[in-house]
């Protein structure tokens, strides 16, 4: 079952740090948590590699702010924002018109859409 959950590549290194036996009860203890017991959680936090933490992880992520708002943030950081831009640049031919902008009707590119365009002044 933990194959299929993280690979063969991270089941071994997953049942590696399985191995404590408590003497009074007859349970195998998780050691990587500290009440000894198994979740999906703790295994990955026991197998992930953590990348570096951008200076704004702090202020993207910030608990007071809906999780829609910074989930965008993040995308728009990342390029990821689904604009028309993107689909052109994948090569599917589109004429390109910003909805929000009702007499231009500028070019959608992230840039229009989070500085320049109608909606962001």
């Amino acid at each position: 079952m933990i194959e299929e959950l993280v690979g063969r590549d991270q089941a071994g290194e997953v049942l590696a740090k399985l191995g404590k036996v408590e003497t009074s009860k007859d349970r195998l203890i998780w050691t990587e948590s500290l009440d000894g017991r198994f979740s999906a959680k703790s295994a990955w936090e026991a197998i992930r590699r953590q990348g570096h933490i951008s200076q704004w992880h702090e202020w993207i992520w910030h608990p007071t702010l809906p999780k829609k708002i910074s989930l965008n943030m993040w995308l728009a950081m990342k390029g990821g924002l689904s604009v028309d831009d993107k689909i052109r640049k994948a090569g599917i031919p589109i004429v390109s018109k910003c909805m929000c902008c009702l007499r231009e009707g500028g070019y959608e590119d992230q840039n229009h859409v989070l500085a320049l365009g109608n909606v962001a002044h």
